[in-house]
């Protein structure tokens, strides 16, 4: 369709001429054109304000006329270019009233107080699926119940799935900034951050258009699972004291409630879903969690202790970058428990980014509540050099550019979405690169620091320190004279100084070499190195020649630090090339063991290590254990309850040749238990020739989130699973598999070559491919198995040369789990021998079996799985 605008002829205004009714009426009309200009402006200003999108009159201004102009522009994309996904909500017309009256409730009083009792019944039709669930109002503020735009939580019942989600929310776009939100859970994923899943759709509810919604995951074991985690308990702040007391006192922004309930130290710990108190492996799980949590905020467990540092950093410096300072508010943080790592990791959750910072986050300090979450987190300095290194990573022109880059695409379709509905909608860049210049800024200083003299003795040079702005100190060196250079005789950390408070000083040692004159003068020219920490830049600021005086703070928190190393007679530490070996000889080893990162832990052949019950080697750092045919490494444990080894190297990759663990157990201590009588989790590995008998745990060696390489190895006796991988990728080649409880092999989520195996007799699955794995198998012989080969849901498993004997099902192909989907199995050159059934292929799978598709013969495939009729129960 063309546009023609022609202008009208120009009339001199002489020749016009208006009755006077007619003038009286066009001035009118255009006094109303002017004040409904006005108020939707007004209004609109509003929304921003109220988002946050705008906090100053500049701000306002530029994204009026930003929008002003593209408004036109944005409603013809959305128009001929918007496809959104719909869901078509139906409910009974008295349930329809039972909101209806709860949204009146929460207008009335100002705020939505929801609960377990307000959900109900209703029907989501997605596409041609119908799936049943209950909902009810959500939100805070009543900004989630203006018009007809109501937001709403969703339960799906049964085993159904909306978007492969059992709990959602349905919101206007607005109450999350439109696509702002969409953008920082993408980056949060992008970093390995737990997100949740977040997208636009068309929503009608009993056949009435309500328009584009925000779709967005709630907390469930999903959550954790479709982000490549072991299912653990969520756990927040719970929230409902503040809300109740702003029902019942008067608030306004930057108030102070009358009663205190308002405050986080007011709320209590808990969690999400019922599993985590019906269900004594979670409830356990979240009991330790819960207690780690209250330690960290009563001040008996620093930041570190508790949670993943580098991903809580990462975490709060997206939030700086991407303006999402609303995600860091203590009653919108979630938390994962991983129960691998015993540590709590962030949950992107109503971040509402896309508007300016004026500092950091980690720069501001409350000298007032200094117990906040916020406050306390960053002045653990684990945590805080976690922050600004992303912090640097971060502000550099690059990671932006490719974040936006990588996002476009996707960006575009999701704003024309929502230009469908709201042309108005301004996404802007520009306040990204304008959090980037403040981050960049707060990493330099003009000056960091003041330094006093306070003595020089015959040893050591000792000066006061403090830093003077807004991020927190490392003092690294002392440099005399410009030619000699000082370390400090211990790390020295200088708190960030307090807003309006004065500079808390430090006393730092810095000692002297012993064949230093006595006579040499060190009271001038005095420069000390420093930088922010965690930062790279070193920077230098002059000693001022005076004393200042001040209080030494107290010794930092080693709590959960674990057993030192070096305390073992049967290791030799090497700080200089920061090697720990275990001495050649048999040792008997007591009590659990840590092992820091930053080594290489040798062991060579021969060696014997004997773990006591419960003893669990854990290494922070890479393995290189090299035993010989003749002389293997032997790690073994006796009686019930052996010990265990897990390595957590974070991308160091270990190396194991000859090495038998014999006799081992799964490792739990407190509450922190893992599956596997050997883990490597975040743990590259190459396993050669090894050997890993009767273990008495769920998985003899369980490698997760890893690559891994099983050469010429042998399992044997295992009490339940040999080799359990999750979310791992790499070879098993020349491997026996003899007399496995459950399963030989078994991946999840993982990435597997097997090739010229053999399994002998497995009480469950030869090989078990599940949940989105990719399995090739090459020249596999299976004897005596339940089920020998197995792909389940969403998997791939393709074979050639599979020789299948004497055993009860050669081929399983199923979905297990309704988040998932049907699974395929393809093989060629296969040969069955005494197998019982040879195949069970469930509806919608494929078997392709020599060439020829395999119709499906079974309704439920799990239904005869699982110990029910063949195999075991097993997870």
């Amino acid at each position: 369709m063309r546009f023609v605008l022609r202008r009208a002829p120009k009339m001199p205004h002489w020749n016009v001429r208006r009755p006077p009714g007619k003038r009286s009426l066009g001035v009118l009309g255009l006094l109303i054109g002017m004040a409904a200009i006005c108020l939707y402006s007004i209004d609109y200003g509003m929304q921003l304000y109220r988002t946050r999108r705008a906090e100053n009159m500049a701000a306002l201004l530029e994204q009026l006329q930003a929008s002003q102009l593209a408004t036109l522009p944005h409603y013809l994309r959305g128009l001929a270019f918007a496809h959104p996904d719909r869901l078509d909500i139906e409910m009974k017309p008295s349930d329809y009233l039972e909101l209806a009256k709860r949204r009146q409730e929460a207008l009335r009083q100002g705020v939505l107080l929801g609960g377990d009792n307000d959900f109900v019944p209703a029907t989501v039709h997605q596409g041609n699926r119908s799936v049943e669930v209950k909902l009810r109002l959500k939100g805070d503020w009543t900004d989630h119940l203006l018009g007809d735009k109501w937001s709403f939580r969703i339960k799906v019942k049964g085993d159904d799935t909306v978007y492969g989600m059992k709990q959602l929310s349905l919101q206007h776009p607005r109450t999350r900034n439109y696509a702002y939100e969409w953008l920082f859970q993408h980056a949060l994923e992008r970093e390995d951050i737990l997100s949740l899943r977040y997208d636009f759709v068309d929503v009608t509810l009993n056949a009435k258009e309500l328009g584009i919604y925000a779709v967005e995951e709630h907390f469930e074991k999903r959550l954790i699972e479709n982000r490549r985690r072991r299912e653990g308990p969520i756990l927040r702040l719970n929230e409902e004291l503040l809300w109740a007391d702003r029902v019942g006192q008067p608030w306004s922004a930057g108030g102070v409630s009358v009663t205190g309930l308002e405050s986080e130290q007011a709320a209590w710990v808990d969690g999400f879903g019922d599993a985590v108190l019906t269900d004594p492996a979670q409830f356990q799980k979240f009991q330790l969690a819960v207690s780690l949590l209250e330690r960290f905020r009563n001040g008996e467990l620093a930041a570190h202790q508790v949670f993943d540092a580098r991903r809580l950093g990462t975490f709060y410096a997206l939030c700086d970058l991407l303006g999402s300072v609303h995600a860091g508010v203590w009653h919108n943080l979630r938390f994962y428990f991983n129960p691998v790592t015993s540590l709590l990791e962030p949950i992107g959750f109503d971040a509402n980014a896309g508007h300016r910072i004026v500092r950091p986050i980690g720069a501001l300090r409350d000298a007032d509540e200094p117990n906040k979450f916020k406050d306390r987190a960053f002045s653990d300095p684990v945590l805080f050099e976690e922050y600004v290194r992303a912090l640097e990573r971060m502000s550099q022109p690059g990671y932006l550019d490719a974040l936006l880059q990588e996002t476009r695409p996707e960006l575009d379709r999701r704003l024309t979405i929502l230009y469908k509905e709201f042309p108005y909608v301004h996404f802007s860049p520009a306040i990204f690169k304008h959090n980037r210049a403040v981050m960049a800024a707060a990493l330099d200083p003009a000056k960091g620091l003041h330094a006093y003299l306070r003595s020089r003795s015959t040893g050591a040079v000792t000066l006061e320190t403090g830093s003077i702005q807004a991020m927190p100190v490392e003092v690294v060196g002392l440099v005399v004279r410009d030619s000699l250079t000082l370390t400090p005789a211990t790390r020295v950390i200088l708190s960030p100084r307090m807003p309006d408070r004065p500079v808390s000083y430090h006393v730092a040692e810095f000692p002297l070499p012993a064949n230093l004159p006595a006579s040499l003068p060190i009271g001038s020219k005095l420069k000390v190195h420093y930088r922010i920490l965690g930062a790279s830049t070193t920077r230098t600021a002059d000693v001022f020649p005076w004393q200042h005086e001040s209080e030494i703070p107290p010794a930092d928190d080693l709590v959960r630090q674990g057993q030192s190393i070096t305390g073992l007679d049967c290791v030799r530490v090497d700080e200089a090339h920061k090697r720990i070996e275990f001495k050649p000889g048999r040792w008997a080893i007591a009590a659990s063991v840590v092992i820091p990162p930053g080594y290489e832990v040798t062991c060579g052949a021969g060696t014997e290590l004997d773990l006591g019950q419960n003893a669990t080697v854990l290494s922070f750092s890479r393995l290189n254990f090299a035993g010989s045919e003749s002389a293997p490494i032997v790690v073994r444990s006796q009686g019930p309850h052996g010990g265990s080894l897990a390595v957590m190297s974070r991308g160091e990759e270990s190396a194991l040749e000859y090495v038998h663990f014999l006799d081992l157990s799964n490792p739990a201590h407190g509450g922190w238990s893992l599956t596997g009588a050997v883990t490597f989790y975040e743990a590259p590995a190459r396993f050669s020739h090894c050997v890993f008998a009767d273990n008495e745990c769920e998985d003899a060696l369980n490698t997760i989130r890893s690559r891994v390489s099983i050469a010429a190895c042998v399992f044997r006796h295992t009490q339940a699973d040999a080799f359990d991988s999750d979310f791992s990728n790499g070879t098993i080649a020349q491997t026996l598999f003899v007399d496995c409880g459950n399963d030989a092999i078994d991946v999840s989520g993982s990435v597997f070559e097997v090739v010229d195996c053999r399994i002998d007799g497995t009480g469950d699955k030869g090989v078990s491919s599940g949940e989105n794995s990719r399995v090739a198998v090459r020249n596999l012989e299976l004897v005596h198995a339940a089920i020998a080969v197995a792909s389940k849901d969403l998997s791939e498993l393709r074979g050639e040369k599979i020789r299948i004997t004497d055993s009860q099902v050669g081929m399983t192909i199923f979905q297990k789990k309704p988040e998932f989907g049907p699974a395929s199995m393809v093989v060629d050159q296969l040969e069955m021998t005494g197998v019982h059934v040879p195949y069970l292929v469930e509806q919608n799978s494929k078997l392709t079996l020599n060439g020829k598709r395999i119709s499906p013969n079974q309704e439920k495939v799990r239904d005869e799985l699982y110990g029910s009729r063949y195999g075991k129960a097993s997870r």
